[in-house]
């Protein structure tokens, strides 16, 4: 029979056992046991690693046994922590060069989703990986007519467009393949994964034709579920690829006329800003919505998508004296920390407004005790020229 002092020293060591529920787990020993040769217990640990510098202490004691597995889940954890806490920059930034270390070493075992989940979450942690890393994991990627591409899921393709295009990756090899591989599937995407590709590629200024013309019939066909971020997306996409497509242009007019009490600041001025470039002039009804937009949501504004949202709408006619007042009214307490670039900007967007919105913004801008550019209205070649 047990003496009563075994039972209490049993019953101690269970309990510290014991998870955050009360329910006691397995002794470490035990787990690292009855893990299957894939590592599982590394993999619980890394996703349970509460602060970087926990991961950080899991990744070197399992130094010996990471998997690829276990560097993608880590770059993703790694993500997700630095998006809660982005304070331990320096923390941060040695477990990200240390996955970029072992991601780049171990490039040819690495599968589709794992190179997609390491690319998207370094550069999500703010990491600027390698040129040689990025060239090592691209020619996985494209290497044997892009066969690893084959089994990889809709959302690891838009996460590699998104990492590599982040990452400003200009190989034009790699994304000439990747697009070759990724443009007959475009008929069966969902608009949101669509989107963001079309936006990466405008990061590198990529303009794979085949891509963008699947693009936009496979667009026209779902327009009803593009949002007004995804929206402006497409625009700045069509913008800067210089691509054009009347038809396209005009359902992403009627789409944001539908969408525009949801439009955000920031993606309002890019939108406006880029169908300035792209299409004909704006609908009256489109213009007057989106000033009507700009009023509501003029407080998430900062002074350069002031800049470009003043200068869009101005160039499309808007003469409304309540919008222009309320961007001024916007910028004037940031006018002080303003640099010289921004105030120029500021300057050439207020050419179109109102005579009486350009000399107040002279004058906020003098107070302010920002040297103040040439505000004298240029001619009209000078002007189309900007545009």
């Amino acid at each position: 029979m047990s003496s009563f002092r075994e039972i209490s020293t049993s019953a101690s060591s269970w309990a510290s056992l014991a998870g955050r529920n009360g329910m006691p787990g397995p002794r470490p020993e035990v787990v690292e046991e009855m893990s299957t040769f894939r590592g599982g217990h590394i993999s619980r640990l890394i996703r349970q690693a509460e602060t970087v510098v926990q991961l950080d202490d899991i990744l070197f004691e399992c130094r010996k046994k990471i998997s690829p597995s276990h560097i993608a889940l880590a770059a993703l954890r790694l993500e997700q922590l630095y998006q809660l806490d982005k304070s331990l920059t320096r923390h941060v930034a040695k477990v990200a060069a240390e996955l970029e270390r072992l991601a780049a070493s171990r490039a040819p075992r690495l599968t589709a989703w794992q190179a997609s989940l390491v690319v998207r979450g370094l550069n999500n942690s703010n990491h600027k990986l390698k040129e040689e890393s990025l060239l090592a994991l691209a020619a996985v990627l494209i290497q044997d007519k892009c066969q690893r591409l084959e089994l990889a899921a809709e959302d690891s393709l838009k996460d590699i467009f998104y990492g590599f295009g982040s990452q400003e990756f200009s190989n034009p090899v790699f994304w000439q393949r990747l697009c070759d591989f990724t443009t007959p599937r475009i008929s069966s995407m969902g608009v949101k994964n669509l989107t963001a590709m079309l936006h990466s590629l405008s990061r590198v200024q990529e303009r794979h034709t085949p891509f963008l013309e699947a693009s936009s019939v496979h667009l026209l066909a779902h327009m009803g579920e593009v949002g007004p971020k995804h929206l402006a997306n497409v625009a700045a996409a069509l913008s800067v690829l210089r691509f054009s497509s009347p038809d396209l242009v005009a359902a992403i007019t009627a789409q944001a006329v539908v969408c525009m009490p949801t439009f955000d600041g920031k993606s309002l001025a890019l939108l406006a800003q880029s169908l300035r470039r792209v299409g004909p002039p704006m609908t009256p009804e489109l213009a007057s919505a989106a000033a009507a937009r700009a009023l509501a949501c003029a407080a998430d504004l900062q002074p350069f998508y002031v800049a470009k949202l003043v200068k869009a709408l101005g160039q499309q006619g808007v003469k409304d004296k309540k919008f222009y007042e309320a961007m001024l009214a916007q910028i004037r307490p940031k006018l002080s920390s303003c640099t010289q670039g921004i105030a120029s900007l500021l300057v050439v967007s207020f050419e179109h407004a109102p005579e009486g919105a350009r000399k107040q913004l002279k004058e906020d801008l003098r107070q302010a005790g920002v040297p103040v550019p040439s505000m004298e209205r240029r001619s009209p070649e000078a002007l189309a020229a900007s545009a």
